[in-house]
């Protein structure tokens, strides 16, 4: 009985079936590499997504806060109370007694509004108001956002520009 071997076995297919050396230790720092860039970022984002969605949050209710106020010829009041780190969104002037209250919107726990700073005073304790006028301005004012790991974020508010702006602030 014949056996019939099918493929060349004349030693060079034989030795390139396999990964050389050098070609895992390419891949090897290759990999390292992009676990290097990565990593911190991961973890930057991973204890620091409740203040920055918290940030995100805040700024666009303030924009829409703006534009809603245009839109329904009203002046409109971000209230903002520090100590029970919270705000939320009233007409400035009631004009019907009867209006129902409105549920302040609550930070996440370990969120801390610090400082609320305005044209007339910087507020670190209880509560004040941002105005936001029927025309489209607002006074000049920053919010002050910290988190357990001291990073804090500014929300600029500026009076004739429709976008907020954030800024970062480093670690104490």
């Amino acid at each position: 009985m014949r056996i019939s071997i099918i493929g060349n076995f004349n030693g060079s297919h034989a030795l390139s079936k396999g990964y050389t050396l050098l070609e895992l230790a390419v891949v090897m720092v290759l990999i390292g590499i992009f676990l290097g860039f990565s990593v911190p970022k991961l973890r930057q984002n991973l204890f620091s997504s409740d203040l920055k969605s918290s940030v995100r949050i805040l700024k666009g209710q303030i924009e829409q806060l703006r534009t809603d106020a245009v839109r329904r010829h009203e002046d409109l009041a971000l209230t903002i109370d520090i100590d029970s780190n919270s705000y939320r969104v009233v007409p400035s002037r009631t004009k019907d007694p009867e209006q129902k209250e409105v549920t302040p919107i609550q930070l996440p726990s370990g969120v801390d509004i610090t400082r609320v700073d305005s044209a007339e005073r910087k507020v670190t304790v209880g509560s004040t108001k941002i105005i936001f006028s029927r025309k489209g301005y607002v006074s000049e004012s920053l919010i002050h956002l910290t988190d357990r790991s001291a990073t804090a974020y500014t929300i600029l508010i500026r009076p004739f520009l429709p976008k907020v702006r954030i800024e970062k602030l480093s670690a104490r």
